[in-house]
């Protein structure tokens, strides 16, 4: 028994020098179904472009692009609407009701707290039946040029602030269409006309502007 267990133990420690002499066998190749993996170099990434700073002629130009005007409620006693859109008609259809109440008020409105004031006292003044203080007015919607709606605006809160309680922006507007609009076609043509030459002057003041680094 021990002869055999002997020749036993040889012939594994044999078989297993037999298998540590052999070479490693080489990996095994990938499943069939199983996709080789790439390695992908990430695309270069540019260096992002500086942000250029907006020059002067684009500040000026976008200044100059600005909306002009902007939507205003003005009130007024419908006699004055009445009498707006008769000017209107004797132009000839050169105008409407509303370029004629902006004219008016750019060219004849109050454009200081003392021309306002006195406006608005000689207004009130009058008798109920000229102003039509105390009746229904008529609401309308007019584009006014920006510059015209704040200096409106401003007049009022420093007469309201002085303790004016009546100086309200449909009250300075209908003192300026009662004491200060033309009687006649012609001479809402002539107004018309200056109003014209000076948007023009404006505009050629201005346009220097957009052409200067």
């Amino acid at each position: 028994m021990a002869k055999v267990q002997f020749n036993l133990n040889d012939t594994l420690l044999r078989q297993r020098g037999e298998r540590d002499s052999r070479p490693e066998p080489d990996t095994p190749a990938l499943a069939a179904d199983t996709p080789p993996v790439a390695a992908v170099e990430p695309p270069p990434t540019e260096p992002a472009a500086p942000a250029r700073k907006p020059s002067r002629q684009a500040h000026k130009a976008a200044a100059f692009q600005r909306p002009i005007s902007v939507q205003t409620s003005i009130l007024l006693p419908p006699s004055l609407w009445d009498q707006l859109a008769r000017l209107a008609s004797d132009c000839g259809g050169l105008a409407t009701p509303n370029r004629v109440l902006i004219d008016i008020l750019e060219a004849r409105g109050p454009r200081d707290l003392e021309r306002a004031a006195g406006d608005l006292d000689r207004f009130l003044s009058l008798p109920a039946d000229q102003t039509g203080v105390g009746d229904p007015w008529e609401e309308r919607n007019v584009r006014l040029p920006i510059e015209l709606r704040k200096r409106l605006d401003e007049l009022r809160r420093r007469l309201t602030t002085a303790g004016l309680t009546q100086a309200t922006r449909a009250h300075l507007i209908a003192a300026s269409v009662l004491l200060h609009a033309p009687s006649t076609g012609e001479e809402t043509r002539a107004l018309m006309a200056e109003q014209r030459a000076d948007a023009f002057r404006r505009a050629v003041a201005q346009a220097p502007l957009l052409h200067t680094g």
